[in-house]
């Protein structure tokens, strides 16, 4: 079931990576200025992100956690780990043993300062990508003129967002309506919650997913063997 996931995952990896500059770009309006402005004030140290696909009588999570942490005063060390659940096809079960339906995939990638990254406890490779958080940005294009249903309920600020502007909003092309809730402690984002249904297509059925990422900004424990 990668291809059911495949947009959220996307979305995922744009928005999960902690402990970079969180960067709201746009900002036009009152409602989506707060907004922006939290962002250029948040630097989280790890985030959390669940991702939820229904779709017939099945509910498929993937689970990502991104972590940054300090080794001798000085940022160098990552760690990403994400479960990932999809349906089993004929050719991963076997004549003589019955298998559930749904399997699970663990990938876990380390980033060392002077070493590089490893994949799933491989040898270290320098020339790969660094996926550490603090080389990335997060982008919210965020504007009054591109949401809709704008409410603010104490620390929680939602709003949707059309089919047609969620590649403008988000960087990613949904083709469907967007809900959004982000909670803040009035500095900082601690959580961004977003839920669509992906329209049936010719090969896949009518999903329905909840994207949640959760923020933390304490120091992390880093441990690389």
């Amino acid at each position: 079931m990668k291809k059911i996931t495949a947009l959220a995952l996307i979305l995922i990896m744009a928005l999960s990576l902690a402990s970079c500059n969180m960067l709201g770009v746009g900002g036009g309006g009152e409602f989506s200025s707060k907004i922006v402005a939290m962002y250029n004030r948040s630097t989280p140290t790890k985030s959390e992100s669940v991702i939820v696909a229904e779709f017939q009588d099945n509910v498929l999570t993937t689970t990502t956690v991104i972590k940054s942490g300090m080794i001798d005063g000085k940022y160098a060390a990552a760690t990403y780990e994400r479960v990932e659940e999809e349906l089993r096809t004929v050719s991963d079960g076997s004549n003589a043993t019955k298998l559930d339906s749904i399997k699970q995939t663990t990938t876990v990638k380390e980033f060392l300062e002077g070493r590089g990254v490893r994949t799933n406890g491989g040898n270290w490779d320098p020339s790969l990508p660094n996926f550490s958080p603090k080389e990335g940005e997060i982008t919210l294009n965020l504007s009054d003129t591109m949401i809709f249903n704008p409410k603010v309920d104490g620390n929680k600020m939602s709003f949707s967002v059309e089919g047609k502007n969620t590649k403008s909003v988000f960087g990613v092309d949904f083709g469907t309506i967007v809900s959004a809730v982000i909670e803040h402690d009035g500095a900082s984002i601690t959580s961004i919650k977003l839920e669509y249904v992906a329209p049936m297509t010719e090969s896949l059925p009518a999903t329905k997913f909840s994207v949640e990422i959760k923020y933390f900004y304490g120091i992390q424990n880093i441990t690389i063997g």
